[in-house]
């Protein structure tokens, strides 16, 4: 190689080196990647079931009437939680949503 020569500006400049030409990868690299690749493999999907299972903890709609989050709410929504079903949150939401477009109606400037 050849050495570093200095210009009149004082900065370096180095001989450009050629490109190596790459061989590809051992089968022990190969090896590694993998296990790599498999090792966080299974820590995403750990923290993946993770997070679902606190989801679940706080899931009002629970199938098995579990209402984890909501014990420090009291009995009497916890007991509404449970008696009801998905048709009737369905109905809440239509007639709440009723009600809210004519109070907006009501407030809205005629023209």
């Amino acid at each position: 190689m050849e050495e570093i020569k200095r210009s009149n500006s004082d900065r370096v400049v180095t001989p450009v080196e050629e490109p190596v030409e790459f061989d590809g990868y051992t089968l022990d690299e190969i090896r590694h990647h993998r296990a790599l690749l498999a090792v966080r493999k299974e820590f995403a999907k750990a923290k993946i079931l993770e997070d679902v299972d606190k989801l679940k903890d706080r899931n009002p709609f629970a199938a098995d009437g579990s209402l984890k989050a909501a014990t420090r709410l009291g009995s009497l929504p916890m007991k509404i939680m449970r008696g009801l079903n998905y048709t009737d949150y369905i109905m809440m939401g239509l007639s709440v949503f009723g009600t809210a477009r004519k109070m907006f109606s009501f407030f809205k400037k005629k023209k």
